[in-house]
C-alpha cells in the first residue's frame, strides 16, 4: 500500500483540535512530524501522551516560535529524503478518504510542484522539484500569513505546473467562525495578528512591487541579480513581529 512520506503539523495552541486532526488520519504515514511552537500545557501534555504509542511520530519543540514558514522549512530540511511533504494546519480535520485522494493525486501528477487540497496552504503537498524551481519558504513572513502568497508567486514566475487536489472534503477550524483557530481562539493572538499582518504586507510590497495579485517585480526587491528563490533573513522585521511569544 502507498503511504504519505512525511506529514508535518505546526501547532501553537488548541490541543483539542490537534487531537482531532491526528485522530482523523486514516491512511499510512511514514513520518508524522509535529512542531510545537507554543507553550500551552494542554498541547504539551497531549503530545507526551501519544509520543510512545505512535512509532512514526517526531515532536520538535523549538526554544521560541519558529513561525509557519520556518516550521514548514524545518520539516523539509530535516526529512530531505522524502519525495514530497504534506503540510497540515493543526485545525484541519480530514474526512474519510481525503488522505488517500491526496496521495493518489500527488503521485499521479509528478510534473506538478505543489498540490493544495481544498484549503490552500492549510493543507498542501510540496514536491522536491518545487524547492529546485521556486525555493523554500521565506522566513521573513513571520509568524504567519503571506508566506503562501509569496511562494505561489515564485512558482508562477518559474512557470511551474501545479493544481488543486479535487474532491477533498477536509474541514478547517470549527463553527461558527471556521478558518484559522490559532488566532480565533486567542484574543491576544488575534490582536497581535493585526500588527504583524500589516508589517508583512509592507514587506511583501517591498519584495514584489505590489500586494498579492498585483505584483510588478520579476526578481525579489526588483534586483535582477537575485534569483526568484533567494531570500535573506531580515532580523529587524523578525524582531518587530516577535510579539507572538507562544503564550495565549
Amino acid at each position: 500500500m502507498k503511504s504519505i512520506p512525511v506529514l508535518g503539523i505546526p501547532v501553537l495552541n488548541r490541543a483539542d483540535l490537534l487531537k482531532r486532526c491526528i485522530d482523523s488520519i486514516d491512511y499510512p504515514v511514514d513520518r508524522l512530524v509535529i512542531i510545537n511552537n507554543g507553550r500551552e500545557s494542554d498541547v504539551r501534555e497531549y503530545l507526551e501522551s501519544i509520543v510512545e504509542r505512535l512509532s512514526n511520530l517526531t515532536v520538535f519543540t523549538p526554544q521560541t516560535n519558529l513561525g509557519v514558514a520556518a516550521s514548514w522549512n524545518w520539516v523539509m530540511r530535516n526529512h530531505p529524503e522524502a519525495p514530497w511533504w504534506l503540510h497540515v494546519a493543526n485545525d484541519i480535520k480530514f474526512t474519510a478518504g481525503d488522505l488517500a485522494k491526496i496521495c493518489d493525486y500527488v503521485e499521479a501528477h509528478p510534473e506538478e510542484v505543489v498540490n493544495p487540497a481544498n484549503h490552500g496552504h492549510s493543507l498542501f503537498a510540496v514536491k522536491q522539484s518545487c524547492l529546485e524551481v521556486a525555493g523554500d519558504f521565506d522566513e521573513n513572513f513571520f509568524p504567519a500569513y503571506l508566506e503562501d502568497s509569496d511562494h505561489m508567486y515564485r512558482i508562477s514566475l518559474a512557470k511551474a505546473p501545479w493544481s488543486d487536489v479535487p474532491n477533498v472534503n477536509a474541514i478547517h477550524g470549527e463553527a461558527p467562525t471556521w478558518g484559522s483557530h490559532t488566532i480565533y481562539s486567542s484574543a491576544r493572538y488575534l490582536k497581535m495578528n493585526g500588527l504583524t499582518h500589516s508589517n508583512l504586507f509592507i514587506y511583501y510590497r517591498k519584495k514584489w512591487g505590489g500586494q498579492p495579485g498585483h505584483e510588478k517585480f520579476t526578481h525579489p526587491f526588483n534586483n535582477p541579480e537575485w534569483p526568484i528563490q533567494k531570500w535573506e533573513l531580515d532580523e529587524r522585521l523578525r524582531a518587530a513581529n516577535s510579539c507572538w511569544d507562544g503564550n495565549s
